[in-house]
């Protein structure tokens, strides 16, 4: 399965390395390398990139990292979803998981 460089990762969902690096170091996100120190290129599979678009897109959308990843430990994310609905109260916000799928494998 193909992996992503921090780079790709920053590319593909607009956020600063700063916030990556905060999300690796709380245990947020998981690195495919765990190599200590720097120098090292960290790595993220396939379904941890895609789930770090779909926290970008909800943060870019208004939602908190903490509502975003409660919704993640609730609801979680599953192979076959064409789409991710985030509903808080009488904010709704619709995610195509084709269209993010379709942006990380080009």
């Amino acid at each position: 399965m193909r992996t992503f460089t921090s780079q790709e990762v920053l590319d593909l969902t607009e956020i600063t390395y700063r916030q990556l690096s905060h999300w690796v170091s709380t245990g947020f996100v998981h690195i495919n390398d765990v190599s200590p120190g720097t120098g090292h290129t960290r790595t993220f599979s396939y379904p941890e990139t895609l789930r770090l678009m779909v926290l970008a897109s909800l943060i870019h959308a208004g939602v908190t990292v903490r509502t975003a990843s409660a919704h993640f430990a609730r609801y979680g994310m599953h192979n076959s979803m064409t789409e991710l609905v985030y509903q808080n109260g009488p904010v709704s916000i619709t995610l195509d998981m084709r269209m993010l799928i379709s942006k990380l494998e080009s």
